[in-house]
């Protein structure tokens, strides 16, 4: 129950499953159905799966909610980006699951990083702006700084690839993720303590430099961004 056709998922017709088989180490999507009296089994249609996996995903949380996922990051873990029929793009998955519904940060960046490394053409990864945008936005949470400031990097040298109508929202999503990062980067120094002379003076070297950065930035954001605000974080530096 609570699942509608969309054409998205292939052409409606007689009963129909589709399936996930492991077959040498592969998995491969295959589809039943019948046609009158007969069966007949089929290669899946890679685009029509990747939607059919989304919208069995999206049906599973309206009846389930978020009771377990960790079944199907198991299954997604054993896949092979290299040799698997849709490996890249289940492994995508995985990280906006691990991040969105598990809050599982650090699984998250590990997929994210696994798909943009080489290997992933087929859904493009590493040139893709929001999935650096969920990198960074991971690395804040996990306080992985220099990771951080890369994936920003990143998102602002693809900005060419950004759609129209969504490039001030990303770029600004990325303003503020950055923001959130050099403070919290700030204060992990602000925090440390030296043993001696010369490691106090490169704390606090360190210290300021992070802090004239993170001005400096968030300033920036509150003239062309501004929402939300980091005006709160902004005073506390000062």
């Amino acid at each position: 129950s609570g699942f509608k056709h969309s054409p998205l998922l292939g052409k409606k017709s007689e009963p129909k499953a589709d399936i996930l088989f492991k077959i040498k180490n592969k998995w491969t999507p295959i589809s039943v159905k019948m046609d009158g009296s007969i069966v007949i089994a089929s290669a899946q249609n890679t685009i029509e799966f990747e939607n059919i996996f989304l919208v069995t995903i999206q049906l599973y949380e309206k009846l389930y909610g978020n009771k377990d996922w960790s079944s199907f990051i198991t299954i997604v873990k054993e896949l092979s980006k290299s040799s698997d029929d849709c490996g890249c793009e289940m492994i995508k998955r995985a990280g906006k699951v691990s991040m969105d519904k598990m809050k599982n940060y650090n699984a998250a960046i590990d997929f994210y990083k696994d798909i943009t490394s080489d290997g992933c053409v087929d859904i493009n990864a590493k040139y893709d702006p929001f999935i650096h945008l969920r990198l960074l936005e991971c690395a804040y949470h996990e306080k992985k700084y220099e990771l951080g400031k890369s994936s920003a990097h990143k998102v602002n040298g693809l900005v060419q690839l950004i759609p129209t109508s969504q490039k001030q929202q990303v770029l600004c999503n990325t303003d503020y993720w950055l923001g959130e990062l050099l403070v919290a980067e700030f204060h992990h120094w602000d925090g440390k303590k030296s043993i001696n002379v010369k490691e106090a003076d490169e704390i606090k070297n360190k210290k300021e430099k992070i802090r004239s950065e993170a001005i400096a930035h968030i300033e920036a954001y509150e003239k062309s961004c501004g929402k939300p605000s980091l005006k709160f974080r902004l005073a506390g530096l000062k």
